[in-house]
């Protein structure tokens, strides 16, 4: 059996953000272009998600976590920050390109996703493109 993973005073025999290959996003529930003050993982008055708010839920993040977040970084407060950054790592370490600052990369992606001057299309491929970056396969669907 595995030791349960101590988190700030807390054990949890599962971990809230696990390892993944790959995700999808929905263009009907995607929360993008539209600005950063307006974007959130999880919005909550149309439960829109911005391209990291799908990766969180991927990861097996429980929405409520998310909900009124702006970034991942926000996570600090709720105690569940470093389990997501070991989750980002574990699957870089395993498949990611290297010389990739990660910080950097997701700083990248919530420019990408949020500025309104990007090109669907262009939006699209960049994000695919930093993902993979960090060794996760992005498909955007319907």
């Amino acid at each position: 059996m595995q030791p349960a993973l101590y988190i700030f005073g807390m054990t949890t025999e599962s971990p809230i953000f696990k390892s993944i290959t790959e995700f999808t996003i929905k263009r009907s529930e995607w929360l993008h272009g539209e600005g950063g003050a307006c974007s959130k993982l999880l919005r909550k008055k149309d439960q829109k998600k911005c391209c990291l708010g799908f990766e969180c839920l991927a990861r097996g993040c429980d929405p409520d976590l998310i909900e009124g977040l702006g970034t991942p970084d926000d996570l600090s407060d709720s105690s569940h920050y470093d389990e997501y950054w070991k989750a980002i790592c574990d699957d870089y370490d395993a498949r990611g390109e290297p010389g990739v600052s990660l910080p950097a990369l997701q700083n990248s992606l919530i420019n990408i996703n949020d500025d309104p001057k990007f090109d669907e299309s262009v939006r699209e491929a960049r994000i695919t493109e930093l993902f993979a970056q960090r060794g996760v396969k992005v498909t955007f669907v319907d």
